[in-house]
């Protein structure tokens, strides 16, 4: 001991911390094996949570019947819906599907997903907005064209009015 102490006094500094080092490196191989268990336990975390998803595919214009079992192949629940009657879905073939959501890229396996698609009930209301809508088009073309020719008349009759003040 007598020795160490003579060698740090000569060394300064430098002899102060190659005489903590061993301590040191005891105490941080210490921390490392007890942070050892943690960061295994966050990778098969992390690779868990890598592998419980896949692709979702895009089954968006396909019959809701052949979609859902595609998905559900693909271990997701699914949930059809129907939607609700707007003039757009008109011309739209019966069980569509229209929507899905979510409509990420990836899901996770045996999340839900939901199908949001077209039957009859919803084309026949969708047909009958889609007429009203034309008909209110029609109406509204009809009498801007009405307005159009009667601001013409009355255009056409004050140009050819001759002008019968007198002239001074």
């Amino acid at each position: 001991m007598a020795k160490s102490k003579k060698w740090t006094k000569v060394l300064g500094t430098v002899g102060k911390v190659i005489s903590v080092l061993p301590d040191t490196t005891e105490i941080i191989g210490r921390a490392i094996d007890n942070t050892r268990p943690i960061i295994e336990k966050e990778l098969d975390r992390h690779n868990d949570r890598k592998t419980a998803y896949t692709d979702l595919d895009n089954v968006i214009h396909l019959d809701v019947q052949d979609a859902t079992q595609i998905l559900e192949n693909q271990g997701f629940l699914v949930r059809s819906i129907t939607v609700n009657p707007n003039a757009k879905y008109a011309d739209t073939p019966a069980n569509q599907v229209i929507n899905m959501y979510p409509r990420s890229k990836t899901a996770k396996i045996g999340s839900l997903i939901k199908l949001y698609y077209v039957d009859q009930e919803v084309l026949n209301a969708s047909s009958i907005l889609a007429n009203e809508q034309r008909e209110k088009t029609e109406k509204l073309g009809k009498k801007v064209f009405d307005s159009l020719n009667g601001a013409k008349t009355i255009f056409d009759n004050k140009k050819n009015r001759k002008d019968v003040t007198p002239k001074s």
